[in-house]
């Protein structure tokens, strides 16, 4: 018998002791990644341009490549290539460590901005990830009864 994370009696399930929450609507999930996005570079942005102006165009374009990797993560997720798919995600990568590198001027400081900022489309991930996780409901013994 095959684990099956949507069967409520499966061993999973009975193991972690709670059910999944539903899943969300993709594009009500993009429009809350996008907006989550917004507000965690907005932030980004705010705190370099008080602290650190002059890392301002570095910060700036890290959050261009983090929209740019966001987007195609997001055509990738609506239209799945299957074996192309690993190749064009292999080519993307190694396009976008080239594009941080040059665009910190291969100076560590730099590029470590670059990276904070193109690294802000993972704050919305991980803050939908840890909503989802609180949004799960408890396993009750009653429904393994029914």
């Amino acid at each position: 018998m095959t684990a099956n994370p949507n069967n409520p009696k499966s061993p999973i399930q009975k193991s972690f002791k709670c059910l999944l929450a539903p899943p969300m609507d993709f594009k009500q999930l993009k429009r809350t990644l996008w907006i989550r996005m917004a507000v965690v570079s907005s932030l980004f942005l705010i705190s370099i341009t008080i602290y650190e102006p002059h890392f301002l165009k570095y910060a700036l374009a890290g959050i261009c490549v983090g929209i740019f990797f966001m987007g195609s993560l997001m055509f990738s997720a609506e239209h799945p290539k299957g074996r192309e798919q690993v190749v064009f995600s292999l080519t993307r990568m190694v396009l976008l460590a080239y594009i941080i590198v040059m665009l910190g001027d291969f100076r560590l400081q730099e590029t470590g901005i670059v990276i904070c900022g193109f690294l802000s489309y993972k704050v919305g991930l991980v803050i939908e990830y840890v909503k989802q996780a609180f949004k799960s409901t408890p396993y009750k013994a009653s429904a393994e009864a029914n």
